[in-house]
């Protein structure tokens, strides 16, 4: 396998940039992380779609936001993938080899926005339910709850260890443990049968493991197009 992935051609964005000088000039300082302004009460939120809304009707911000579709329409990214027959040998060690040094980027980067994650996904002290409730004022200006980014954490976290055991060969080997050291399991000469007779399995640990496991990774495709940044 070799892959090669450009950066995004995105650097031209003349909208953006006024739309920032826009909001800083209002007192808005950092307008990509509102949901932090909005819960620091920092300005209104009405007063922030008051502004949003005057931007979007601007001539020069739609003048500007055409110049900068069509300069990153002449700009193709560079995509380059080359796949070799042993890589889907077995397709999913593969991916998770990928998938996990790319989540640990992602969580390294800071989450800076989060999905709705639905409540039977995290443990009960993390559901909407265990937060202060809004007051309808904050659920008619689409507010979210205090746990709503601990819950995206949660989920986040519980893909990148799924993973982890997905790549580590030696996971679940603490579940298998010779019950009778004196007659090792792999002793010259043993039968298999008589290797599992001498083996002792923690069923219930293993059990709890996997469980843990396979919920990550069924995570992972729950949400799979809410990882961005």
């Amino acid at each position: 396998m070799k892959v090669y992935i450009g950066p995004y051609d995105h650097w031209f964005q003349p909208a953006r940039w006024f739309k920032n000088w826009v909001m800083w000039w209002y007192g808005f300082s950092d307008n990509q992380h509102w949901h932090i302004i909005q819960r620091l009460k920092y300005k209104p939120h009405e007063e922030m779609d008051k502004i949003t809304n005057w931007l979007h009707d601007s001539w020069l911000y739609d003048k500007l936001l055409d110049l900068e579709h069509w300069v990153n329409n002449k700009i193709d990214r560079k995509v380059r993938i080359r796949i070799d027959n042993y890589d889907v040998w077995n397709l999913g060690d593969t991916l998770a080899m990928i998938a996990l040094p790319m989540l640990y980027e992602f969580k390294k980067q800071g989450i800076q926005g989060a999905p709705h994650v639905d409540d039977e996904d995290v443990p009960e002290y993390l559901r909407s339910t265990a937060a202060p409730p809004l007051t309808e004022e904050d659920q008619n200006c689409g507010r979210v709850d205090e746990l709503w980014h601990q819950r995206w954490e949660w989920v986040v976290n519980e893909m990148i260890w799924a993973l982890e055991q997905v790549n580590d060969p030696e996971a679940d080997s603490h579940f298998h443990r010779d019950a009778d050291p004196k007659k090792p399991s792999d002793a010259p000469g043993i039968s298999f049968q008589e290797s599992l007779d001498r083996r002792d399995f923690d069923k219930e640990g293993y059990d709890k493991f996997y469980k843990r496991k396979h919920n990550g990774l069924c995570l992972l495709g729950k949400y799979f197009e809410a990882l961005w940044n």
